[in-house]
């Protein structure tokens, strides 16, 4: 299966404008490049995350030039109140957190 049938079996929505596969239930997101440019094991591990009720995480190929970006997405989602934090391959951007 590839990626993007993962995300859509997995409640994913694709928010154009932003490029971004979204499911605000599991509150994570996917950008288009990071969906498409790693495989479907990495993605499955990625989806396995438990999320915080307090938090939204973002899955990027690289990091935004600017985070807040995340921000203003989650505005866009009525969801101000959360958290976000970027995932980068291993790079953890957010908090305390660092791999």
């Amino acid at each position: 299966m590839d990626t993007e049938s993962i995300l859509m079996s997995r409640g994913f929505t694709l928010m154009r404008h932003r490029m971004l596969w979204i499911n605000r239930d599991l509150r994570i997101a996917f950008s288009y490049e990071a969906a498409r440019d790693h495989g479907a094991g990495w993605l499955t591990h990625a989806l396995a995350e438990r999320v915080p009720e307090t938090d939204f995480v973002f899955h990027f190929s690289q990091v935004p030039a600017n985070t807040q970006v995340c921000r203003e997405i989650l505005n866009e989602l009525a969801m101000p109140y959360l958290t976000p934090y970027v995932r980068v391959g291993a790079l953890r951007v957010g908090g305390a957190e660092r791999d």
